[in-house]
């Protein structure tokens, strides 16, 4: 039995995508009989602990205050006053940030961090752990693992789900020079001081490996996994092929903008006049929402969980995916991606990041598009409907036996092990010196 501490900025019940990695090895880990405790920022509002539930056996310790209900769900209908107030305070916060995040290295959390240093201080103490796993984003909590670390002097791991330096969305400003040097420096003592570093993107693995040749024997890659409800899902029923159905269901995980979702429209009834189709996407609401027509349907079901998500993605017949301009500026590679290629269904990715492009290059049944017209989306819903089931069911399972999370857990696991054991090896060498 190991004793395992996690610092993470998010975890379950959270629903966001964000708290899936470090959920999944905390469960794994307690299923093998380790005693895990997770540190983490407060995220939920007062109702939201009340009615929630924690993950069992784990010991949950969430610091700082319950979010205000008026934070809470940006779905909710709100009055005409009430969203101008909220959309002024977002604005000056959002320009308070973009202040303060010039001269905040490596990002504008790390003033959090210092913040709570004294009190995860006193968690780690208590825990005892025998090692450490911190992942970011934010990238400031590798600051907050690496004073943790020293001062109890404990092995740690630097878990990056996103990629750092590499990337727009935490690189800073090319004019900001001292900013770019400092953020630099951090990023190498965060290589230098870990006694493990894992990477969830290949690009940024493969790059930083080139980068940092000093610390590449540390370096490891763990993308993200296949949920093992999608993976036992397959094969079980002898899907039908979408080109004998009457009506097409269209899941998205992320938020389609209008545009897109007329296009979408125009482009199937075009193809097929005598088929309905029905779009069900979830995600921040859009700007506006298309009306019903006799052939198709729109429904967006608003923020949901990472569970409803799942079933959604299972009830689906064609998987879209439409990242919005910032995000695909970035280098991450799309989580959501792991449950479309794993469940047997064509998919369509729009807008995607230069990691999500290479990854989905080797991968048949998926569809890339940027900006697509009504006649690029005719060409890719009649690949995608016309899909042989025998294509998509191979694919996916060529797809689950590289990426099945339950696997990727069982590595991470052997490598604690063996960190873990180096790390008493030199205690028990400097204890004989």
């Amino acid at each position: 039995m190991k004793r395992i501490l996690i610092l993470s900025n998010t975890f379950y019940p959270d629903p966001t995508v964000a708290a899936i990695r470090v959920t999944e090895w905390a469960k794994y880990f307690r299923n093998q009989g380790d005693r895990v405790t997770v540190v983490c920022r407060q995220y939920l509002t007062r109702r939201q602990m009340e009615s929630g539930a924690d993950l069992e056996g784990v010991n949950l310790i969430r610091l700082g205050m319950p979010r205000t209900e008026d934070g809470g769900d940006r779905n909710t209908e709100k009055s005409s006053g009430d969203s101008v107030s909220r959309k002024a305070r977002h604005a000056a916060r959002k320009l308070a940030t973009s202040l303060v995040s010039g001269i905040s290295v490596p990002d504008v959390a790390i003033w959090r961090q210092r913040r709570l240093l004294e009190k995860t201080l006193c968690v780690a103490e208590s825990v005892a752990p025998e090692i450490m796993i911190v992942s970011s984003p934010p990238h400031s909590i590798h600051w907050l693992g690496g004073r943790i670390a020293a001062a109890i002097k404990v092995p740690w791991i630097a878990d990056f789900r996103d990629p750092f330096t590499i990337d727009r969305r935490f690189m800073a400003s090319k004019t900001n020079f001292a900013k770019r040097y400092f953020t630099n420096r951090f990023e190498e003592s965060v290589y230098a001081q870990a006694s493990l570093v894992t990477h969830a993107i290949p690009i940024h693995y493969r790059w930083m490996r080139r980068q940092r040749p000093q610390w590449a024997d540390k370096m490891r890659l763990l993308t993200n996994g296949v949920p093992d409800e999608i993976a036992g899902l397959l094969g079980k029923s002898a899907p039908i092929p979408l080109i004998d159905k009457p009506q097409i269901q269209v899941f998205s995980s992320s938020t389609i903008e209008p545009a897109t979702l007329v296009n979408l429209s125009q482009a199937f009834t075009e193809l097929y006049p005598e088929k309905c189709l029905s779009v069900r996407f979830c995600g921040n609401a859009p700007s506006a929402i298309p009306g019903d027509t006799d052939q198709a349907s729109f429904r967006f079901l608003g923020r949901i969980s990472h569970q409803q998500a799942v079933s959604e993605t299972i009830a689906a017949d064609v998987l879209f995916s439409h990242l919005p301009d910032q995000h695909a500026a970035g280098m991450g590679l799309s989580s959501k991606l792991f449950e479309y290629l794993a469940s047997a269904r064509p998919v369509i990715h729009v807008n995607p990041t230069r990691s999500d492009r290479l990854f989905l290059k080797q991968w048949p049944h998926a569809s890339v598009l940027d900006d697509p017209s009504v006649r690029e989306l005719k060409r890719t819903l009649l690949v995608a409907i016309s899909a042989p089931p025998s294509l998509l069911l191979n694919q996916s399972s060529r797809f689950i036996s590289a990426y099945q999370r339950k696997t990727q857990c069982q590595q991470l696991h052997a490598w604690i092990a063996g960190v873990i054991g180096r790390s008493d090896a030199v205690l028990e060498g400097n204890g004989q010196a």
